[in-house]
């Protein structure tokens, strides 16, 4: 139900200036006092946002309007407290609610003491359906009450029949019951600000019985019968005011102004530790807002139902208990889609960071935190006074010509409907922490549109802080330079309606070609609206962070504007962004963010490699070739590169050569491929050129035998009758006359057998059988294929023949029970691969695991008689034993 917009005066000292042309055009700094080299500011184009005066709807019906009585102490409460910047009309009969009530923020009801109980509720029935939409949509009802002759408690009927509230009735009444004292019930609501702790009672004031709503105003008595109490209902709000006004004084009277200002309620939410409080370090932004008409609460506990009661909800840094939760952001993008505008702040050092996810959900974000400025530093590099070009044209900066943060973060990241307000240097001044990486024209405050809603979002809480002074000056942040009329605008501009001028919108910013070429023409183009028109689209642009130049953006198509700028060399870093104003008396200026690009060097052409000749025969020669040539400089030098394969996967040399040849010497013989490429002034290289090659043939005498390697033999521990294969690679530049193996028995005569080339300068032959504990020596010899043979030789390589264990016996079962102290067991013995066993191993235990064992005995035949058995239960096992001393597994257990 409620409507704001901003209040505008027509300034007719500005539609003279170019600046208000519907055709773009370029201001001159001289002519106009500002600087088109940079993002602009002037505070003197703007209106300062405000809301619309309350507009209030009095039911007087019932009420008695003698001066001096509950109307006329009533209207003057309101502006004793309150203030006079509201309007009202008069509703005198109740049938005609619903013509009278829209485009109103509250509906105030006074005592209606001249009637009777059943016209009370004749009147809420009647207006059931109506006030809960009313209140519903943002709408405030305020009712006081107190009764007539017939008994207290009259209007709380309304209440009763309409739904708003349920009240169960009056439990006392001053002066003729046992109330005497009044007691502010919350230190947190905006119904008690500003109130007493206690006062006494005046006359015609009541206690009701409900738990339908908050309590503000109690009796202090142990019960705690409520007075004064505030029901958040939907949008709006519901109040009761157990007294008539028939008397007051300055708490009475401030209890309803405090009803009237929730038609603008802000809450700071408390409920995540938030590093401030509005009790302590923001409690004269808080003092402010409600001499600016606001109602202010603290909300301790994290309550959708009662931050959607209000117009604006405050989220400072959090300094505590951690991010919130995914529900708890669904349930504030619900209140500012609905309607409902917040203001976010955080700060620097990563306390921005538990509010992120409510950010990103709105689609502000920041990747590094803690801005500096060594230019405009007030005490050191994070202490910055912002002003001039960093304060943009907007409703929120006027008459702000400064603006003092301390260690604040940036955003890096908004929505494509974000307003900037206030942005860092362009100047190559400003930057992240202590990284060094520039921050250039990044917002530190930014507001935006979200469904009916609105959000303002900064970088920095130390500007609201009234306990700390950053810059030692004397002076608390809250009031430095022009902190608190920047906070004020704020909250004034998210309070407004959704009728407000908005500032124009840059989006879809590119520039074409992509990657432009030495002296290419670049076109930046954005797209660019306003409602209002837009007059002076220009796009700034700077090389290698050298001095803002800027060109003027004209209308290509639709709401695309381009500009061409252009001529820059090779390697030049182009920044650029889009700057705009719209057509409106306020002059609102929006600002892209900074972009940029990077002159492409071109790349030279390749040279074409002449043939060096077929064969050499002294590994001397000298390439050339034809020179390449570079589009925008110059060949600064050519590479060589030289390979034993056309694919060049070996580069065997690489060379630079200042001109087109080179001598190459020293090279031994084999086949040799070149390529050569062009590398430029940027180090930017060609193509490689065509392959050629040569062969190198030096003649030459061989004096060497060949080289022998990799001898091996298998398998590796060789038992009797195995043979045995050894190889070995075998390699000489002439090539392999011969290989042979030469081996002996037990240092017996030397044998010789001839070894067959298998591929891959392999060489293998087999030998053997041997017996077991053979001793086999072998050697390699080898002659190359050159014209004197030249022999070569490895030396012994020596390995003996292994035993081999003999096989585990199986042992015969000796039967189960015996009465007699011997056992005769016998077993399947086992057999040795070399027909060589010595005796079988027999062991007796009284557990099956053997863990002790009793005794044991070596037998050679196939049985023995164990002796000298007591009783009890034995466990047997056997096995065999060869002539090396080599056993066999233990043969199958057996009890007995």
């Amino acid at each position: 139900m409620k409507t704001r917009k901003f209040l505008s005066i027509l300034l007719l000292v500005f539609l003279a200036s170019p600046l208000f042309t519907t055709s773009p055009l370029i201001v001159s700094h001289r002519e106009e006092g500002i600087d088109q080299s940079s993002p602009l500011q002037s505070t003197a184009l703007a209106e300062a946002p405000t809301f619309d005066p309350p507009s209030i709807l009095v039911y007087i019906e019932f009420t008695d309007v003698t001066p001096g009585e509950e109307l006329t102490n009533t209207m003057a409460a309101i502006d004793n407290t309150y203030g006079t910047n509201y309007v009202y009309s008069n509703l005198t009969d109740y049938n005609d609610l619903d013509t009278e009530l829209p485009g109103k923020d509250i509906l105030l009801i006074p005592e209606q003491e001249l009637t009777d109980v059943t016209s009370m509720k004749t009147v809420g029935m009647v207006w059931n359906s109506s006030l809960r939409s009313f209140v519903d949509n943002g709408g405030v009802v305020i009712l006081l009450d107190f009764g007539n002759e017939t008994g207290p408690g009259l209007g709380l009927h309304i209440y009763n029949e309409s739904g708003l509230m349920q009240i169960n009735g009056v439990l006392d009444s001053y002066p003729t019951g046992g109330l005497t004292t009044l007691r502010r019930a919350q230190a947190n609501d905006a119904m008690c600000r500003r109130l007493a702790d206690t006062w006494s009672a005046l006359s015609n004031t009541i206690t009701i019985d409900t738990s339908d709503g908050i309590r503000v105003v109690d009796d202090g008595l142990p019960n705690y019968d409520d007075i004064c109490v505030r029901k958040p209902y939907g949008r709006g709000n519901v109040v009761f005011l157990g007294f008539d006004l028939s008397q007051s004084d300055s708490n009475y009277e401030e209890i309803l102004g405090n009803a009237v200002r929730l038609s603008n309620h802000v809450v700071f939410d408390e409920s995540h530790s938030q590093g401030h409080s509005i009790n302590v370090e923001t409690i004269d932004f808080a003092d402010d807002l409600v001499r600016e008409g606001f109602g202010v609460s603290r909300m301790i506990s994290f309550t959708p139902s009662y931050f959607n009661a209000s117009d604006i909800l405050v989220i400072g840094h959090v300094d505590g208990i951690g991010d919130y939760t995914a529900p708890q952001i669904a349930d504030i993008d619900t209140y500012v889609t609905g309607g409902g505008a917040l203001f976010l702040y955080g700060d620097g050092g990563g306390y921005i960071d538990e509010i992120r996810g409510i950010a990103n959900n709105f689609g502000y974000d920041w990747q590094r935190d803690r801005l500096l400025d060594t230019d405009d530093a007030v005490d050191d590099p994070g202490d910055i006074k912002y002003d001039g070009a960093n304060i943009l044209h907007h409703p929120i900066s006027v008459d702000v010509t400064e603006h003092e943060t301390n260690y604040g973060t940036g955003l890096t990241t908004l929505p494509n409907n974000a307003e900037r307000v206030i942005i860092s240097d362009i100047d190559g001044t400003s930057s992240w922490d202590t990284s060094g990486w520039r921050a250039e024209g990044v917002p530190i405050l930014a507001v935006s549109r979200h469904g009916n809603g609105r959000i303002g979002i900064a970088g920095d809480s130390d500007w609201l802080d009234t306990t700390g002074d950053w810059d030692m000056d004397g002076i608390k942040g809250y009031h430095d330079s022009n902190n608190s009329i920047l906070a004020l605008n704020i909250m004034h501009w998210l309070a407004g309606g959704a009728t407000a001028n908005e500032a124009p919108v840059i989006t879809d910013v590119s520039h074409s070609p992509l990657s432009p070429l030495n002296g290419e023409t670049v076109t930046i183009s954005a797209t660019v609206t306003d409602d209002t028109g837009l007059s002076n689209i220009t796009c700034h642009y700077r090389v290698n962070y050298g001095a803002w130049e800027y060109s003027l953006m004209t209308l290509v198509t639709g709401d695309e504007y381009s500009a061409d700028i252009g001529g820059f060399n090779e390697t030049n870093d182009i920044y650029y962004y889009v700057l705009t104003f719209d057509s409106s008396t306020d002059t609102l200026e929006s600002v892209s963010s900074i972009f940029s690009f990077h002159v492409t060097n071109q790349f030279p052409t390749a040279p074409i490699l002449n043939d060096p000749g077929t064969t050499n025969d002294n590994g001397t020669f000298t390439l050339t070739w034809t020179p390449g040539s570079d589009p925008d400089g110059y060949i600064d030098r050519y590479e060589i590169d030289m390979s034993n394969t056309s694919g060049f996967i070996v580069v065997l040399g690489q060379w630079n050569a200042s001109s087109t040849d080179k001598l190459l010497s020293g090279l031994d013989n084999g086949t040799y491929y070149f390529r050569v490429r062009s590398v430029d002034d940027h180090e930017a290289m060609s193509l490689w050129s065509n392959t050629e090659s040569i062969e190198v043939a030096i003649p030459i005498t061989d004096f060497s035998g060949p080289a022998i390697s990799n001898v091996i033999y298998s398998p590796i521990s060789p038992v009797q009758d195995d043979s045995i294969s050894i190889s070995a690679t075998v390699t000489d530049f002439t090539g392999i006359e011969n290989v042979t193996c030469h081996y002996r028995v037990n240092s017996g005569t030397w044998q010789m057998v001839t070894m067959t080339f298998t591929g891959a300068n392999s060489y293998s032959c087999d030998i053997g059988s041997y017996m077991v504990d053979d001793q086999i020596d072998f050697y390699i010899q080898a002659f190359d294929n050159s014209t004197i043979y030249n022999e070569a030789a490895t030396g012994f390589v020596s390995f003996q023949i292994a035993n081999q264990p003999p096989s585990e016996p199986t042992l015969n079962d000796p039967g189960t029970l015996f009465e007699v102290s011997h056992v005769l067991v016998s077993w399947t013995p086992g057999s040795d691969p070399e027909s060589a066993m010595s005796h079988h191993q027999l062991q007796i235990s009284n557990s099956s695991d053997f863990t002790v064992v009793l005794n044991d005995w070596n037998a050679t035949s196939a049985s023995f008689n164990i002796t000298g058995l007591s009783s009890g239960v034995y466990y047997i096992r056997v096995r065999a034993v060869d002539d090396h001393d080599a056993v066999s597994a233990w043969s199958n257990t057996e009890s007995f």
